[in-house]
């Protein structure tokens, strides 16, 4: 009787210091904390934001210029009334 609560008391310490073990080797040696990887997170999105950003502020100037280029284009291609005259309301 008194063997067998020995052993069930030896096990428990056993299971307990494997527990305690594992815990250490995963936090020192494997493990990932929450805010590794909140940090890791926002870091990425930012780099992404900022690439984004950056391409959308070129695609932005391209547009533009091809804007400038389409109304010249127009002004180019409507014809000029003599002077005095204005376009007839339709």
């Amino acid at each position: 009787m008194k063997i067998a609560r020995m052993t069930k008391r030896v096990a428990v310490v056993v299971v307990l210091v494997a527990l305690a073990a594992a815990w250490v080797w995963w936090s020192f040696c494997g493990g990932v904390s929450h805010a590794e990887i909140r940090d890791t997170v926002r870091e990425e999105a930012d780099s992404v934001r900022n690439a984004l950003d950056s391409r959308c502020d070129a695609i932005e100037r391209k547009l533009d210029r091809i804007e400038s280029k389409l109304d010249r284009l127009i002004e180019m291609a409507t014809p000029k009334l003599p002077d005095g005259m204005v376009p007839a309301e339709s």
